[in-house]
């Protein structure tokens, strides 16, 4: 149906949708001809906050244009007052609140792999039928839905960066402006998996801990991800949580240093990653979705 523009009364915001004090609200659309409601987001923008608004309209009304399941539809966007409402489907909880509150040490294998494929999905969809690029990533901006469906959000489209560190390290903002966003997101699809799989991105030392079985001498990977280093973790490890850092299976690795080359020229295409072996048999985890309706409940209260 067609969601109206300007016509305020007929959002009721219910509360917040996300536990980390993020601005997407709850809401429902009252159909003032039927008297149906219908589930929505409605993410608040305070017009006074944003830097380009030309940019920022452009980024909306190319949102407003995907159609992808694996993406938060943008239904309608209006101002009302100081603020910018966007107008979307229902869009669930960030990954991230997931994993810090059941997963510390990181999610399943199986479920790393369902995410990122399903992330991977979106992603090709916004490069190769939109000629669009992400250009913001991370499990902050993937969320999951009541149905365990990964969409990303809002937040991802219009560049909202506070709950991403990658994309603000200069280098890569600079890639963007150079006509390199595509690569780039695929860099971030490369980080976004570290901290799916460790619970947060690690320091470059204790991923390179993490996956010298795979690659023994591990000079070959450090010339490859060379110059990353301010995107992974600055923090130092004790031995002691060094030792109980996972081991990254070989699949996982094989997409993850893909993703994390240096030279943008040199990243696989999201078509090239779809062809990876860590993606061809993929399907949602059990426990993962166990795990998350325990947390949707906890948090509604219901």
């Amino acid at each position: 149906m067609n969601f109206p523009r300007d016509v305020r009364n007929q959002y009721v915001l219910t509360g917040a949708a996300t536990p980390d004090g993020a601005t997407v609200q709850k809401a429902k659309h009252v159909n003032p001809a039927t008297g149906e409601k219908f589930s929505l987001g409605i993410k608040i923008f305070d017009t006074h906050k944003i830097e380009d608004i030309n940019s920022f309209s452009k980024q909306l009304q190319e949102a407003e244009s995907f159609d992808h399941q694996n993406i938060v539809k943008v239904h309608c966007y209006f101002k009302t007052g100081d603020q910018l409402w966007v107008v979307m489907s229902p869009p669930g909880i960030p990954i991230r609140s997931i994993i810090r509150s059941y997963f510390q040490q990181g999610l399943p294998e199986k479920d790393v792999a369902y995410i990122l494929k399903e992330t991977l999905k979106a992603l090709h969809y916004m490069h190769d039928k939109k000629n669009a690029a992400c250009e913001n990533l991370g499990a902050g901006c993937v969320n999951l839905d009541d149905e365990c469906r990964v969409k990303i959000g809002i937040s991802s489209i219009t560049q909202d960066h506070r709950n991403n560190n990658v994309v603000t390290v200069p280098e890569f903002v600079a890639d963007y402006g150079e006509g390199k966003d595509k690569a780039t997101d695929t860099l971030m699809l490369g980080f976004l998996a570290l901290e799916l799989f460790y619970g947060e991105i690690p320091s470059c030392d204790e991923f390179m801990l993490s996956v010298a079985d795979e690659f023994g001498e591990t000079q070959p990977l450090r010339k490859n991800i060379g110059g990353l280093s301010s995107c992974f973790s600055t923090s130092t490890s004790t031995v002691e949580r060094r030792r109980r850092r996972r081991r990254m299976p070989a699949e996982l690795t094989e997409v993850v240093v893909a993703c994390l080359c240096r030279d943008a020229e040199a990243r696989p295409t999201t078509n090239l990653l779809m062809k990876y072996r860590l993606f061809q048999k993929v399907s949602s985890g059990s426990r993962l979705l166990m795990k998350f309706r325990l947390f949707r409940k906890r948090f509604s209260g219901t």
